[in-house]
């Protein structure tokens, strides 16, 4: 039960950005991130640092610094910029080779769905089929999912407290409906760390989208 190393932020540039959208100036960091990306900079630091810069915007939320106006404002910029990115990114469609069946979806009661939306573009960008649930699913929707689609890996999003239970009760209920079957169940949130995924039992668990897919594709290339 062990997740990927965050990436590092390693240019001062790719810093700068981060910076325009934890402060949520919007069209200033949409336009340096094509610059960055138009000079050369890596797809995936690019995409990491925009990620970041969300967070910072999440983390001045608790503290009283930003209101949910702003929650909303970041959502949109890492919208425009994770489609933006996407299209970049290394795709395996072409070679008409399928990596896996990804079943995907955000624990009942929590409706954010902006990790998961990253995690599914980039997952489909690299030959993954995916089944996208959508937001707020409950615990018997993902086991009559699994049951009926058969997936490779059940990637489970959650990223309120408050939902902590119910991501709990799923990773439980997918595993009881899947005894004797090998399936994957990872989760994925910034609410998660090493002790709460003790209480989850998830095969893995990660902070970001990047981290995510990168396993998936691992697990895929060691089939």
């Amino acid at each position: 039960m062990t997740k990927n190393s965050p990436p590092q932020i390693i240019s001062p540039e790719c810093e700068t950005l981060t910076g325009l959208i934890a402060q949520l100036r919007e069209k200033e960091s949409l336009d340096l991130l094509q610059t960055l990306r138009e000079s050369g900079h890596d797809t995936f630091e690019l995409l990491a640092c925009c990620m970041e810069g969300v967070k910072r915007v999440g983390l001045r939320y608790e503290k009283g610094e930003y209101f949910i106006s702003a929650l909303i404002m970041a959502g949109e910029i890492m919208r425009q910029a994770s489609e933006y990115l996407t299209t970049f990114l290394p795709a395996n469609r072409e070679t008409g080779l399928v990596s896996g069946h990804i079943l995907l979806g955000t624990v009942k009661g929590d409706i954010h769905d902006l990790g998961k939306n990253i995690l599914k573009n980039m997952l489909l960008c690299n030959g993954f089929k995916v089944t996208d649930l959508g937001v707020d699913v409950p615990s018997q929707t993902f086991v009559d999912n699994t049951l009926f689609y058969d997936p490779d890996i059940i990637a489970i999003s959650c990223l309120l407290t408050n939902c902590l239970d119910n991501l709990v009760e799923t990773v439980k209920d997918v595993r009881t409906a899947c005894a004797g079957k090998e399936k994957l169940v990872i989760v994925g949130g910034s609410c998660l760390d090493d002790l709460v995924n003790q209480e989850v039992r998830a095969d893995h668990w990660f902070t970001d989208a990047i981290q995510g897919v990168n396993f998936c594709l691992e697990r895929a290339i060691s089939k």
